[in-house]
């Protein structure tokens, strides 16, 4: 990628909002809905934040999906 090409898409990505959720107090949640639904820890930490912020959740994943539905977490275009 020549340098021009590179600044322009380091300028959008800084134009991006992102916001950084804090872990909960505890992982005991995430460890919680981990077995409940047999998910990895990181997906279970998607499906804890997005309990917790009351957000819907994106994802492809089929056992992710089944979880949240199950949680009764919203899903993002589904």
């Amino acid at each position: 990628m020549k340098a021009e090409a590179a600044d322009g898409v380091l300028a959008r990505i800084e134009r991006i909002l992102i916001a950084i959720a804090p872990l909960p107090p505890a992982a005991d949640p995430i460890f919680a809905l981990a077995q409940r639904h047999r998910l990895t820890f990181y997906d279970a930490a998607y499906l804890e934040l997005a309990q917790r912020e009351r957000i819907g959740l994106a994802t492809l994943d089929a056992a992710l999906v089944r979880a949240a539905t199950a949680e009764g977490v919203a899903l993002v275009g589904a």
